[in-house]
């Protein structure tokens, strides 16, 4: 698959699966999951408008070198989407709640603030992308971050039932 087609397939899908594991596991901040888990890889919608074909060659590399995008974007152009993204909704002057989540997607264990929005983003990013739907610029399926499993309290059960959720939403 070329470029970013399936971006916007993959921001739905991770907003659903941020929903399904907000409701699931009774979390507080059930819209600021969703609106996070959608925007979190805004970043890379920034890098593919701004920079064009070379953005194209970015993700060819990530998939053809079996690299995540973020590896890709930080080996060719020395930064990554969560970093932009974490930019862009910054100077958007949108709430910490949503900005470090965006920021932190992947390294769930580095939040010191928002972490169980930032671990149920990060979360949804991994399910979204286990299920299959849409395309995220690579086709690896990353661990998820044992922090954001414990922060959450998840264990196979309730996993099991989130993803039961996220299916049916996504048929829905």
């Amino acid at each position: 698959r070329r470029g970013l087609g399936g971006l916007w397939e993959h921001s739905f899908g991770a907003a659903v699966a941020g929903g399904a594991l907000a409701k699931e596991l009774a979390l507080p901040n059930l819209e600021q999951v969703s609106a996070a888990a959608l925007m979190h890889d805004i970043g890379k919608l920034v890098l593919a408008s701004q920079l064009g074909v070379e953005y194209q060659q970015v993700i060819a590399h990530a998939v053809s070198k079996r690299m995540s995008i973020r590896d890709a974007e930080l080996e060719l152009l020395g930064v990554g989407h969560d970093e932009i993204g974490h930019w862009l909704v910054t100077r958007w002057r949108l709430p910490k709640s949503l900005a470090l989540p965006i920021a932190l997607h992947h390294e769930p264990e580095t939040a010191s603030t928002h972490e169980v929005v930032t671990a149920a983003v990060h979360i949804a990013d991994v399910l979204v992308r286990a299920y299959g739907f849409g395309f995220a610029g690579d086709r690896l399926l990353p661990a998820i971050s044992p922090v954001a499993w414990r922060m959450l309290s998840l264990n196979q059960a309730k996993l099991d039932r989130v993803v039961a959720r996220m299916h049916d939403d996504l048929q829905s």
